[in-house]
Formats: C-alpha cells, sequence, structure tokens
C-alpha cells in the first residue's frame, strides 16, 4: 500500500523483479532467482489489499514465501518450522495477519542474538475457534513489559498505523472484523522466548461455521 500511495505503478515492480530473475538465469545465480521471484509474490499478495478475506493457506503461502526470503538471509541462524491442521487450510482468514508475528519472533529470536533463531507456527481449532500461534526461543520479555504491551493492545483503539506497531494493528483488525473475544494474545518470560496467539472464529471462505474439528 506504501508504494501505491507513492504512486509508484506496481505492475513496474513486478516487471522489473522479472528482469532481475531472467538476468540471474543467464548469469547462473540461483540465489537471485529465487530471492525476486518471492519477492515478486509477496509484492503481489501485499498489493491486493482490496481483499477484506483470504484462506488460511494464501496466508501461510504469503509466510513461506518471506520465510525462504528470510532464510537467505539469515543462513543457518534460522529454524522455521509449520505444523497446521490440515482440515483448516480452508478457514477464513484476514490478510497479512501472520506475517507480522513471525517478523517480530524473528526480531526476538534472532536480531537480539538470544536463543537458537528458532521459530515455530502451529494452528489448530477447537470449540469452533481457530488458533495460530507464533513462537521464538528468543531474549523474551519481562513480566512488567508484557502486562505494558498487553495493555497496549487492549486499550488502544488505532490499528497501527505508520508506528511500525505490527501487533497493534494485527489485534485491532481481528477485533474490528469478528469482535472482542477474538484477537491476539501474548506470553513471554525473560531469555525463555515469545509466544504470540491469534484466535479467530473457525469459518470456512464460503462462510459457513465450521465444527470443532476444523472446516468440514
Amino acid at each position: 500500500m506504501a508504494a501505491l500511495q507513492s504512486k509508484i505503478n506496481p505492475h513496474f515492480l513486478y516487471n522489473t523483479l522479472g528482469s532481475i530473475s531472467m538476468y540471474a538465469e543467464l548469469e547462473g545465480s540461483p540465489e537471485i532467482i529465487t530471492m525476486s521471484n518471492n519477492l515478486s509474490k509477496l509484492l503481489r499478495y501485499s498489493l491486493s489489499g482490496r481483499k477484506e478475506h483470504v484462506t488460511l493457506q494464501d496466508e501461510l503461502d504469503h509466510v513461506s514465501g518471506y520465510m525462504a526470503i528470510q532464510q537467505m538471509r539469515y543462513e543457518e541462524r534460522i529454524q522455521f518450522s509449520m505444523t497446521i491442521e490440515p482440515s483448516l487450510l480452508g478457514c477464513e482468514v484476514i490478510p497479512l495477519m501472520i506475517q507480522p508475528l513471525v517478523e517480530n519472533a524473528i526480531n526476538h529470536a534472532l536480531d537480539k542474538g538470544i536463543g537458537r533463531g528458532k521459530i515455530t507456527l502451529t494452528a489448530s481449532s477447537s470449540s469452533r475457534v481457530l488458533r495460530i500461534t507464533v513462537e521464538d526461543d528468543g531474549i523474551g520479555m519481562n513480566a512488567e513489559a508484557l502486562e505494558a504491551l498487553r495493555l497496549h493492545l487492549r486499550n488502544t483503539k488505532e490499528l497501527g498505523g505508520r508506528s511500525g506497531n505490527g501487533l497493534l494493528n494485527v489485534h485491532r483488525r481481528i477485533v474490528l472484523h469478528y469482535g472482542e473475544e477474538y484477537g491476539l494474545s501474548l506470553e513471554s518470560m525473560p531469555y525463555q522466548g515469545f509466544k504470540a496467539v491469534l484466535k479467530l472464529p473457525v469459518i470456512n471462505h464460503q462462510g459457513r461455521a465450521g465444527g470443532d474439528d476444523g472446516v468440514a
């Protein structure tokens, strides 16, 4: 959206990345090909922001492309895994709600220089509630700082805007879409990692509520 607001034609970006990929292939550079192709997919997904809902599969594909780029940047420093109940892949979710959590995990697990850079993403359901968890093994947070962040999420009614607060943005969008009983919850202890859990109703992408075991 920032690219659109700056009046940059997104097709120009796609075409430029396509040209980079072509030249990289001619020069025999598979790393550049992989990175440029994944970046192109990320841009397409991010700039097609008029969709209010996508499937969980769409979101996971987006996260996979994002992590493919990050793993090339960090090489052996990053360990990323996903465990997803297959029946949930058709669930309705809000676009661009998981990647900010993974980015936050990278900041805690890698950029702080603490932990082994292990990040796990899981999705499960019970009682018609979809739970998406992103957990890292990084620096963590003390009780006072964690409670301040929780209060910030609960009490701030803005969407985060340009402040860069991705967690607040994700939480507020979920609350506005689905109600106060849903949103983002946080768990952490000093030097024992950080866990972010998204709670949404289990709804398939056609709009019919799913059962307790996921989407029928």
